[in-house]
């Protein structure tokens, strides 16, 4: 029985994902200019370029049809009252605060920071959000096919925004080393880093929708962006909701090395 579900979920996410390319070509993405600057089999390193617009940042618009067939599956998958619970779950920063205890892992310690409102405000995924996860998505079907991907969003004294982008065909994305080298490059062209963004999926056993919060690794990572680059926030989105955080909250969170 199991195995026939799987093959139900798989075939259903393939459909889901023709569909998907439609609302692809809506992409803001698309419509902006693209430089890529390494392509090798399924890992990409690009860049787009835009202008700023408070469009970016109004609420996911309707068109991103690879994150809506994700989420469509995901009502499939659990039951709609099993979704909601687990949307509620990730979402809410209400929790009791003395659940907050530093004896927690550290994972889990930085997700009760998080949910017990000490760090980060959790919203609604955005445009800008909704549309990069729509294109790895229409590359890679996020339920069937989950990967992550690296974003890092600069804008130019001018107002313009780059946001460079890395993924592949894999649950990590891949070390984004040449968009590094050119951040460093663009910071002093007037440019500067206003955020990270990437995407965290769960497995089924924890109801798929992904924590909005920073993993060990995570904070850590964000820790180096901080002191090289001046990051200014980290965003973490499921395709649904997204958590916001404030580069003088990064230092709150557990991170790889905290104990050396």
């Amino acid at each position: 029985m199991n195995r026939i579900l799987a093959t139900l979920l798989l075939l259903i996410a393939l459909v889901l994902h023709g569909q998907a390319q439609d609302g692809a070509d809506r992409s803001l993405f698309l419509r902006a200019q693209r430089v890529m600057l390494f392509e090798e089999g399924p890992e990409q390193v690009l860049y787009w370029e835009f202008p700023d617009s408070t469009g970016l940042r109004a609420t996911a618009p309707e068109h991103i049809r690879a994150v809506i067939d994700y989420q469509d599956s995901l009502r499939w998958a659990l039951g709609e009252v099993t979704f909601m619970a687990a949307v509620d779950l990730q979402a809410k920063q209400d929790q009791d605060s003395a659940l907050a205890v530093e004896t927690m892992d550290g994972d889990a310690y930085n997700a009760m920071l998080v949910h017990t409102g000490r760090a980060g405000r959790v919203r609604p995924m955005n445009a800008l959000e909704g549309e990069v996860l729509n294109y790895q998505a229409s590359r890679y079907p996020l339920f069937s096919h989950p990967t992550e991907f690296h974003g890092f969003v600069t804008q130019h004294t001018s107002g313009r925004i780059r946001f460079f982008f890395a993924a592949s065909d894999t649950e990590w994305p891949p070390h984004p080393t040449l968009i590094l080298q050119r951040l460093e490059k663009d910071l002093l062209q007037g440019w500067t880093l206003i955020g990270h963004l990437h995407n965290h999926f769960n497995q089924r056993h924890d109801h798929y929708v992904g924590t909005l919060a920073p993993s060990l690794a995570d904070a850590q990572y964000y820790g180096m962006l901080v002191e090289r680059f001046g990051l200014h926030k980290a965003y973490i989105t499921n395709g649904l909701h997204t958590v916001e955080l404030d580069a003088d909250e990064l230092g709150a969170f557990a991170a790889h090395g905290d104990d050396e």
